[in-house]
């Protein structure tokens, strides 16, 4: 990101700075002084490269990345083969064997949680996914299925093809097999 910086420094941004960008950096600014006031500067500096390269940076580069119609239809495509994917091992994990995405997984190297208690909820095992608790996995969900809708809306694609319809339904579908009340509400 810093050599980036370094090499782009100085070209204008290809969108408008605006009011919620400028609470983006706020928020980071604000969490800076809190922890600098309550614990120690060093502490400060911590926090700093931990909400610059945690949420700031990349808040940042998809502004950047979605100003481009092309790139938000890559995106769409990608959240729709996603939604796909993590419903199809919603379904699997709902009724037949609880935390078969994440052992698999867990097997590769690709996951890391450590809940591995089955959680069941009206008869059904509460669907996890890649996320570490079903909670995740139906809040993200829902996030996928807004991701979904908005780059949908946003492009030639509309809301109307059938594609988007399923990555919808999928997401959707999802966050509903996760039984989470957090994600119902």
């Amino acid at each position: 990101i810093l050599a980036g910086l370094a090499l782009k420094g100085g070209e204008a941004l290809p969108f408008k700075f605006g009011w919620i960008d400028r609470i983006v950096v706020l928020m980071m600014v604000s969490c800076v002084i809190t922890s600098c006031i309550t614990d120690e500067f060093w502490a400060g500096v911590n926090v700093f490269g931990e909400q610059l390269l945690g949420y700031v940076a990349p808040y940042f580069l998809a502004r950047v990345m979605f100003h481009n119609a092309e790139m938000r239809r890559r995106a769409l495509w990608i959240c729709i083969f996603c939604a796909i994917v993590t419903a199809t091992f919603a379904l699997i994990e709902l009724r037949l064997f609880p935390y078969f995405m994440s052992r698999h997984l867990k097997s590769m190297g690709l996951f890391s949680g450590q809940n591995t208690m089955v959680m069941g909820r009206f008869g059904l095992f509460r669907t996890q996914g890649p996320y570490c608790h079903p909670i995740d996995m139906g809040n993200a969900s829902l996030l996928l299925a807004m991701l979904i809708g908005l780059f949908a809306t946003t492009t030639s694609v509309t809301l109307s093809n059938w594609w988007v319809r399923i990555g919808l339904f999928a997401a959707i579908g999802a966050s509903i097999t996760s039984l989470s009340f957090t994600s119902f509400m």
